[in-house]
């Protein structure tokens, strides 16, 4: 390969559907795959950590909480078109991640998710709809729709934490505020967004 080329981590034996960065420690980086099967890379030693096996169907969304969130440790969120979300409290043991795993029921498929930057305790969903969620509870706190288009990405804004923003299938751009439990505005591009980062 051509510069700037690094290195190639190998482990995933169907295709890479996502990758997430831990906030704190610049040598950890989570993978999903197609397959379900999720990693967690050193860097430094260029070698996987751990794998298993976290969703039945793609992993299609990841996020590492910014602080740690549950049982005192830095927890890894996972979502998948299973129609769940994981999340896994990071740790050098499999066992010790699939022991403390939390999981969260949806209705439909989930296609993203994301921590909130300063409150550990909630994180935000996207699929048929915006779910806020609340580490404690087994249900969102709030749910927000925009038309009947799938969203395919959420993302919480870090500087201000109760705002968040969301791309949909028809082109659209929402920015929600999570104080007022309401839609703030709504904004066709004139291509769809894969991808949100503030």
């Amino acid at each position: 390969f051509a510069k700037p080329f690094v290195q190639a981590l190998g482990g995933h034996k169907d295709s890479v559907s996502y990758l997430a960065k831990h906030p704190v420690s610049l040598m950890s980086v989570y993978s999903g795959g197609t397959d379900g099967e999720v990693f967690g890379w050193n860097l430094s030693g260029w070698n996987s950590l751990w794998s298993f096996p976290a969703h039945r169907g793609a992993v299609t969304g990841m996020s590492v909480s910014p602080n740690p969130a549950i049982n005192g440790r830095y927890t890894l969120l996972t979502c998948g078109l299973d129609m769940r979300i994981h999340a896994w409290p990071l740790s050098d043991s499999v066992g010790n991640m699939q022991a403390g795993v939390v999981t969260y029921m949806g209705k439909n498929a989930f296609q993203s998710v994301d921590w909130n930057w300063q409150e550990k305790s909630t994180f935000v969903s996207a699929g048929a709809k915006v779910d806020l969620w609340e580490i404690t509870r087994d249900t969102p706190i709030h749910s927000f729709s925009w038309g009947s288009d799938t969203v395919h990405c959420v993302k919480f804004n870090p500087t201000e934490s109760n705002i968040f923003v969301s791309s949909s299938s028809d082109r659209g751009i929402v920015l929600y505020d999570s104080r007022q439990g309401s839609m703030l505005s709504k904004v066709i591009l004139s291509m769809k967004s894969n991808d949100i980062y503030w």
